[in-house]
């Protein structure tokens, strides 16, 4: 049963910029019989398709009501250029469901609802917060900052009507 999940952006040999996900399978080491504090960590690589610094992961619950398999989980990441990825299973696959009109932008933090359902928050002018409610295919905005000084760091909700952002 997975606990967690992590994700790094690894760099080529040549300093290029390879959208990477590694995600960490982690579950407790039994120890005569019982669960103990510490964790074996099992690493697989997913590329992601995009050159993009990634810099948000959000997991979302997908069609099932218990994710019992890295497979069974929907992943998004976000990064710069705008970038907005999407995997359906697990992280085998990836689509580039990117904000198309702030590719400019980085998008730093996300926050999963569902496989369709996803909120990204820029750090640069313009701060803004965008939202879809069909998988990428569209995008609406939800909140924007015209201060030239503000951008997003992170943003978490507690359902789908109530969240937090932090910036500065």
């Amino acid at each position: 049963m997975a606990d967690t999940s992590l994700a790094l952006l690894f760099r080529s040999s040549l300093d290029i910029r390879i959208g990477l996900i590694a995600v960490a399978l982690v579950w407790p080491a039994p120890l005569n019989g019982r669960a103990q504090d510490n964790y074996e960590f099992t690493w697989k690589s997913f590329p992601t398709g995009t050159t993009a610094s990634l810099r948000g992961l959000a997991v979302a619950s997908g069609n099932s009501s218990s994710q019992s398999s890295l497979d069974e989980l929907v992943l998004w990441a976000c990064g710069s250029q705008g970038t907005v990825v999407r995997s359906l299973d697990g992280g085998r696959h990836w689509q580039d469901v990117s904000v198309a009109a702030f590719a400019e932008l980085e998008f730093r933090s996300l926050h999963a609802f569902s496989e369709r359902e996803v909120v990204v928050a820029s750090a640069g002018y313009p701060a803004v917060i965008m939202r879809t409610m069909d998988g990428g295919k569209s995008w609406q905005m939800a909140h924007q900052v015209a201060d030239k000084r503000a951008f997003f760091d992170a943003l978490r909700f507690a359902d789908s009507q109530q969240g937090l952002v932090v910036g500065d």
